[in-house]
């Protein structure tokens, strides 16, 4: 009987523990594996996004728009410190990491101005 406990116990602080490990989809765990670079061509710091101008081919010159929006946990580096989104100027070169959403959105991990 006691060895009974002794493994409901065990069966129990098991369970607890597997449930505190956080589980990710295939697209959280694949986060911030895009990366992109390009001149800032807007900022809306209202709606939280801003417009990455890119080259987009390299024999014509042609740019493309890229629209990335930061949450709160977007971390946003301008000069060796942290800033905020309407710290960006724009004619600013940048790169980002950033992950597309469920919902097609690209949602930055990390922003920062190239010097």
């Amino acid at each position: 009987m006691k060895a009974l406990r002794v493994s409901v116990r065990l069966l129990l602080v098991a369970s607890f523990l597997v449930s505190a490990v956080p589980v990710f989809s295939q697209d959280e765990a694949d986060a911030f594996t895009k990366e992109a670079l390009g001149n800032i061509g807007a900022v809306n710091a209202d709606n939280s996004s801003l417009v990455i101008k890119q080259l987009k081919g390299s024999a014509d010159k042609s740019y493309e728009d890229l629209i990335i929006y930061a949450d709160d946990s977007t971390f946003i580096e301008k000069n060796e410190e942290m800033a905020n989104l309407s710290d960006l100027e724009t004619g600013e070169e940048i790169s980002v990491e950033y992950y597309t959403n469920e919902t097609g959105e690209n949602i930055a991990g990390h922003i920062w101005v190239n010097d």
